[in-house]
């Protein structure tokens, strides 16, 4: 497989399960992030959650790169209630830095966006979810209950309509990632 080869963006199917466990193990292990079960969390986000959008990237048969939605909620706000979290987002490191996890990124936004799903957040480098769309989730009133507001990792991107600003909101996601390493 050679990284100019065409790659395919689609929905998870069964088969694609143990795939999608090894391109998370190989991208997190190679992560400067590393790695906090997030194969694990998949697996379990799979199990108990019906809401989940998962996403993956094939080249020649091969599942090269994976993101996946599950639901978050808003605490604290009346008008937005529920939206989607992004993470965890893996390529496979040979498939790095050649717009795949973008692509992911911007194709699960798409369908969300027809969905009608308010907002997708996510914890993470702001350079890089930057490119995609993601701002500062503070500059909207709106924190995590896993941090990240401090150095800007916790971003949100507005899918409908753009609220000015939440005196004060925490975003919580499922409890699945509570149980990460």
């Amino acid at each position: 497989m050679t990284r100019s080869a065409s790659v395919q963006v689609r929905l998870e199917c069964p088969d694609d399960f143990a795939q999608i466990s090894a391109v998370t193990e190989a991208a997190f292990s190679a992560s400067a992030y590393g790695h906090h079960g997030e194969a694990a969390l998949i697996e379990r986000l799979r199990a108990n959650c019906s809401q989940i959008l998962s996403l993956v990237a094939e080249c020649e048969s091969q599942i090269v790169g994976h993101a996946l939605f599950s639901p978050v909620a808003i605490e604290g706000c009346d008008a937005i209630a529920g939206g989607m979290g992004l993470g965890p987002v893996s390529v496979l490191p040979q498939f790095q830095r050649c717009d795949i996890g973008s692509r992911l990124i911007r194709e699960g936004l798409a369908l969300l966006r027809k969905r009608a799903t308010p907002f997708v957040c996510v914890l993470g480098d702001p350079a890089f979810y930057g490119r995609v769309g993601f701002e500062p989730a503070s500059r909207f009133g709106v924190c995590s209950e896993f941090g990240g507001a401090s150095d800007g990792a916790f971003q949100i991107v507005w899918l409908i309509d753009r609220p000015l600003r939440f005196k004060r909101a925490l975003l919580k996601y499922c409890p699945e990632f509570s149980q990460l390493e």
